[in-house]
């Protein structure tokens, strides 16, 4: 589906490696109507330290296989 959030992951060249699909975060901000995707752990702190200023409303960890899970709880202590 074409525009699809999906897409946009998928035409940052970060979906497709040597070894597949790969796990991803998905940092949503500003109501939802901007995200961000982080490639590691280490690159969603530094994100969140970038967007300090911006409302953080969701943190999704999205697997391999697709599946998201929301890990908001976990990364509240590096939301301000």
């Amino acid at each position: 589906m074409p525009g699809s959030v999906l897409d946009d992951w998928r035409m940052c060249g970060v979906a497709q490696g040597k070894e597949g699909k790969r796990m991803e975060y998905r940092i949503v901000y500003c109501n939802g109507q901007c995200h961000n995707y982080a490639h590691s752990r280490k690159d969603l702190i530094e994100w969140l330290k970038l967007l300090k200023d911006e409302t953080i409303t969701e943190i999704s960890k999205i697997y391999r296989n697709g599946v998201e899970k929301s890990v908001i709880e976990k990364y509240k202590q590096f939301i301000r």
